[in-house]
């Protein structure tokens, strides 16, 4: 009896619409999406028109089930259905230049808004015009984790939807962006600007931009958004910032590492002097441990400046100890010309050893 009660309890999954199920497929890898198909009739082709398309090759033991998989699951679904995100990632062993081509064109084929690409171990990608020439692309993420090689990409970017791109390792031309007049976030990591002198970013509807690379030689960073609201620079000391024209700046997290080795330590300071003097107008900032020890070196050169933050709100301030302290003359520096800006002095959390 208690069995029989048991089934006829209606299938809560079941009675779903379409659109709920697919949100919660897009949590999960296409492969078991796909599994679901033996549960009962409901989702025997549900999986077949999935807007929302996750393909991660360590999920499958040898790379040619992957492969197969792959081919099998764009040969039998609904080609009617549109792409709105396909993630894909080669964390592991070596994909077919083929496969890789066939994904990738099937989803800009079909209307792709956000495209994720994690292809870490790869050395080159085959010729892809589709990605760089899509009308329907809004989001784009390229990631290529091989220090030792630089994705090279076309001189400029067709892509008119573009609003956020995120480039991981990736070698590319002054010109790049020049197309993409609809951009609002851009996250630039590890990448290569070879025979550039100054590199420019001219973007006016550009709202979010972080910049972490430890590899870039030095040469002149030219930034034009003013609609900028939020800037996030992590590296080497190298980027010589020339920004005039951000007075919608809000949020400022600097992050200058320091080279402590045969380094002229004056022209250091002097780099991130002029860092802060390009970004005045911001009002919440945030500072790393080794940005405030940059400015500690050389006391009697920080003293002689003017207070670059006029407008400043709030002042963070991450230590590396509990025991770190912060010399009187750079916080003068800093808030001199905010006295009444909040000043909170963090320690940087590290992760508990198990």
């Amino acid at each position: 009896a208690i069995l029989e009660e048991e089934r006829e309890q209606p299938d809560r999954l079941s009675n779903l619409p379409d659109s709920l199920i697919h949100h919660i497929f897009s949590f999960i890898d296409t492969k078991y999406a796909v599994q679901t198909c033996v549960l009962s009739t409901r989702f025997k082709n549900l999986w077949t028109s999935l807007p929302n398309l996750n393909f991660d090759c360590y999920r499958f033991r040898k790379m040619r089930m992957f492969s197969k998989f792959l081919s099998k699951v764009l040969s039998r679904r609904d080609s009617s259905t549109t792409v709105s995100t396909l993630n894909f990632s080669r964390s592991c062993g070596t994909v077919e230049p083929w496969v890789m081509k066939r994904i990738i064109n099937y989803a800009i084929q079909h209307n792709v808004q956000r495209l994720n690409m994690d292809v870490s171990s790869c050395r080159q990608l085959p010729s892809l015009p589709l990605i760089f020439n899509s009308k329907s692309l809004t989001n784009l993420k390229l990631v290529f984790c091989d220090t030792d090689f630089f994705q090279n990409l076309p001189n400029s970017l067709n892509l008119p939807a573009l609003t956020t791109l995120h480039l991981e390792g990736v070698s590319f031309s002054n010109e790049l962006f020049s197309n993409c007049l609809n951009l609002k976030n851009l996250i630039l990591i590890d990448f290569s600007i070879e025979g550039l002198d100054v590199f420019s970013i001219f973007s006016p509807q550009l709202v979010n931009l972080t910049i972490s690379s430890h590899l870039m030689r030095k040469c002149k960073f030219v930034l034009d958004a003013p609609n900028l609201s939020s800037f996030q620079l992590h590296g080497f000391p190298n980027l010589e910032l020339s920004a005039d024209n951000l007075p919608s700046l809000q949020t400022v997290e600097v992050n200058i590492l320091h080279p402590r080795a045969n380094e002229n330590n004056e022209m250091i300071v002097l780099a991130v002097i002029n860092v802060f003097q390009q970004l005045r107008n911001a009002k919440l900032v945030t500072l790393y441990a080794d940005v405030i020890e940059i400015l500690s070196v050389v006391p009697s050169l920080v003293e002689h400046q003017p207070s670059p933050f006029a407008n400043l709100k709030s002042l963070k301030l991450r230590v590396r100890s509990a025991t770190s302290t912060i010399p009187d003359h750079v916080m003068t520096y800093l808030l001199s010309s905010s006295p009444s800006a909040a000043a909170v002095v963090e320690l940087k959390r590290t992760t508990p050893s198990s």
